[in-house]
């Protein structure tokens, strides 16, 4: 890549990293201060948890259309500032229903596609996996770093102190897309038909479903299990409410085991890995919920979870962009993430139905993360199959 594309790849992976940092740094802490908070309900703690991504799904492709009329600028910083409004309402929420009214002006902020788009306009179509590559991997470190931080800061300033940390992501991101982003060619101007017959034309591409039930179930099983941890780790005496060295302990592990997956997967085995880390993804959320008690066997289990989490969540904007159609990328990478916010919603909600249905958040979140990764893993058995069996010929 030249000093231009590297600059625009490495700023909005930045921009894109602080935003999801402020979504990530909540997960760990959120479902147990919801809890009790008047008006608390299970289906209103999924709702706090996800509630985010039902508002970042439906708002995905029209913001990135939006980005195409008016510029992705305009657009991006519009997203960023509802993103602003919604932590805000959310720090200062003392009833339930405020804060998910503020987790869903949260997820109004959708800029994945317009950001994913512009990413697209300043790097030549040769160099966009490598620059797609970078934007995922950003948001795994932003993971990592998030669910690391979220536990250690909340004790000290509270889960609105999160939020305000998200707030002031918020106006770091504009100011560095304003002042560290080359600026993008102006896109031209498209009518609202061109715009369905795009996606239609996606939708056609039958290798891309794979891909976007893919990051679906990835975000799925994230914000189940994150139902379900939580709520575990203050039942084990050895940790309480001080859930950070836990955290730590399991990421840092997780990083030294996805190294080597991650070594093959650049040495010509990306598909071969992607598929691994499928597998290794629904063995790893089995033993989560089989020894969701039992801290060593809980430890272990995660580190190879998040392993595998962070593998995929690097690989799949990659594969999407190399097997998208040219001419449609921009509306490839809107339903993908409009996939992957939905998801995340998804496995949320699910995770609160389950708990209002048998009492035990713990057990509904790993569940409904075990059912949702054993989905994928049946809806790629088929390529699974083929492509290990065309590695061993």
């Amino acid at each position: 890549m030249n000093s231009t594309e590297i600059r625009a790849s490495l700023t909005l992976s930045l921009i894109m990293g602080l935003r999801m940092l402020g979504l990530f740094m909540l997960l760990p802490v959120l479902a147990i201060h919801v809890r009790h908070m008047p008006g608390a309900h299970p289906l209103w703690v999924g709702l706090a948890v996800g509630g985010y991504g039902i508002t970042q799904a439906i708002l995905q492709i029209p913001m990135g259309w939006l980005s195409d009329r008016w510029g992705r600028r305009p657009v991006i910083t519009m997203g960023l500032l509802f993103f602003l409004a919604g932590s805000l309402l959310a720090a200062r929420a003392s009833v339930i229903y405020l804060l998910v009214f503020g987790r869903l002006l949260q997820g109004s902020g959708a800029v994945a596609s317009a950001m994913t788009a512009m990413l697209s306009d300043l790097v030549r179509e040769e160099k966009r996996t490598l620059a797609m590559a970078v934007l995922g991997i950003s948001i795994g470190l932003s993971f990592i770093v998030a669910l690391v931080a979220g536990p250690a800061l909340e004790p000290i300033m509270g889960v609105s102190g999160l939020f305000y940390i998200g707030a002031a992501g918020s106006i770091a991101a504009i100011a560095l897309l304003w002042l560290g982003v080359p600026k993008p060619p102006q896109p031209k101007a498209v009518f609202s038909s061109s715009i369905r017959s795009d996606l239609f034309a996606v939708i056609k591409q039958r290798q891309l479903w794979p891909l976007d039930f893919g990051i679906f179930a990835l975000h799925a099983t994230l914000t189940a299990n994150f139902m379900a941890l939580p709520e575990v780790l203050t039942l084990l005496p050895q940790y309480g409410t001080e859930h950070t060295h836990f955290y730590l302990l399991m990421f840092g592990g997780s990083l030294f085991l996805m190294i080597p997956l991650l070594g093959m997967s650049s040495r010509g085995y990306q598909r071969q890995i992607y598929y691994a880390s499928i597998m290794i993804l629904a063995l790893a959320q089995a033993a989560l919920w089989f020894s969701s008690y039992h801290v060593s066997f809980l430890l272990a289990s995660g580190m190879i979870f998040f392993a595998a989490f962070n593998v995929l969540e690097a690989s799949l904007p990659a594969l999407i962009s190399s097997q998208a159609p040219a001419e449609h990328k921009g509306a490839a990478m809107g339903i993908y993430s409009t996939s992957q916010f939905a998801g995340a919603f998804f496995g949320a909600a699910f995770s609160g139905v389950l708990t209002w249905i048998i009492h035990s958040p713990a057990t509904a979140g790993f569940a409904a993360a075990l059912v949702m990764s054993l989905l994928w893993l049946l809806f790629e058995a088929k390529s699974i199959k083929q492509s290990f069996k065309g590695t061993s010929d």
